[in-house]
C-alpha cells in the first residue's frame, strides 16, 4: 500500500486532503511542521509527499530544498500546493524539484487524480530500478554458482586503482 505524507499546519486543510484521498487505498501520514515531516520521512520513507508552502518556521520551500539535498530522499516525488497563484512561487517550487504545483482551493477529484498518476509513475520507476539492480548483479556473477566473474574483478580493480591515485 503506497504511503503518502501530507504536510500542512492547518488541521482543516489536512482533514480535507485526507478525505480527498480516503478512497484511494493509501496509507496517509499527516505532519504539521518541518520536524514532524523529517521524522516521518526518516521513519516511514513515503512514496509521495504532498506539501503546503505556508508553514510556520521552515516553509515548504525550505523543506523541499532539504529533501532534495539528501540523496536517499531525492527520488521521493513531491507535490507542492499553495494559496499563492504567482508565477514566481510556481517556478521556484518546480526548480527546487517539485513534480507538481497545485493551487488552493484543492479540488478532491483533481488531487486524487494527480496522486494516482504520480504513484503509477513511481511504481514503474521503482520496478525499473529493481530490474536494473537485478541485471547489474547478474552481469557481475556467474548465474550457476553465484561467484563473481571477470567483469566484477575488473570493476573492483578499476575502483581501487582510482582510489589510490
Amino acid at each position: 500500500m503506497p504511503r503518502v505524507l501530507i504536510v500542512d499546519d492547518d488541521k482543516a486543510q489536512l482533514a480535507l486532503i485526507q478525505d480527498a484521498l480516503g478512497g484511494e487505498n493509501l496509507e496517509i501520514v499527516p505532519a504539521t511542521d518541518a520536524k514532524q515531516t523529517f521524522e516521518a520521512i526518516y521513519r516511514q520513507m513515503p512514496d509521495l509527499i504532498v506539501l503546503d508552502i505556508g508553514l510556520p518556521g521552515e516553509d515548504g520551500f525550505d523543506i523541499l530544498r532539504s529533501i532534495r539535498v539528501e540523496p536517499r530522499y531525492d527520488a521521493i516525488p513531491v507535490v507542492i500546493y499553495s494559496a499563492s497563484h504567482d508565477l514566481e512561487s510556481k517556478t521556484q517550487a518546480l526548480d527546487l524539484g517539485a513534480l507538481e504545483y497545485l493551487e488552493k482551493p484543492l479540488h478532491a477529484k483533481e488531487l486524487a487524480a494527480h496522486v494516482r498518476a504520480i504513484l503509477r509513475f513511481k511504481l514503474k520507476q521503482d520496478q525499473i530500478f529493481e530490474e536494473y539492480k537485478r541485471l547489474s548483479e547478474l552481469s557481475l556473477t556467474d548465474p550457476l554458482t553465484g561467484a563473481y566473474n571477470r567483469r566484477a574483478l575488473d570493476t573492483f580493480l578499476k575502483s581501487r586503482l582510482s582510489e589510490s591515485s
